[in-house]
């Protein structure tokens, strides 16, 4: 029938053959690509702990302050995490942003080199909520350490001989 019409046949395959094999690539991609954001998410925490570490440390005086007029541990230790997950909600949204068009680039390459066609772009809004939950996790748990760091500070008073703790 395809003969007859003008169209050659290259190669004949089992259609449940093709699904299975393209399903492995795919999910050997997926793969790839979850360990790399994890990876990157990693990272990321580190960085957040060492730049809130150095607020930390930039604003001893002010901390200082803050005990002198009352504020006990939790006050100290809530302002450097929330501090720590504004910044981690911050970097989500921007990166959310950002990775619409280069998913849709990715998503049209990959498709044209395993399928030989564009694929139909869509979005999870669950993967993004995920995420989202992840990124608060992690900006929580890099928030910790300097958070703690921040009770432990000790503040010296200007002109005084004596170390003073607040």
């Amino acid at each position: 029938h395809l003969d007859a019409r003008g169209l050659r046949v290259a190669n004949a395959e089992a259609g449940r053959t093709f699904t299975d094999s393209t399903t492995e690539y795919i999910g050997i991609l997926i793969a790839v690509l979850l360990a790399m954001a994890g990876l990157t998410a990693a990272v990321g925490s580190i960085g957040l702990a060492g730049t809130l570490s150095m607020n930390v440390m930039e604003r001893t005086r002010e901390i200082g302050v803050m005990r002198a007029i009352g504020a006990h541990d939790g006050v100290i230790v809530s302002m450097v995490l929330f501090e720590g997950l504004l910044i981690g909600m911050l970097s989500f949204a921007g990166s959310a942003i950002l990775a619409l068009p280069i998913t849709y680039g990715l998503t049209q390459i990959i498709s044209r080199a395993i399928f030989g066609s564009n694929a139909v772009f869509a979005l999870s809004l669950h993967s993004f909520a995920i995420w989202l939950g992840v990124v608060a996790l992690l900006s929580s748990l890099a928030s910790l350490l300097p958070a703690k760091n921040a009770t432990r500070l000790t503040v010296r008073l200007p002109n005084s001989k004596l170390p003073t703790t607040f």
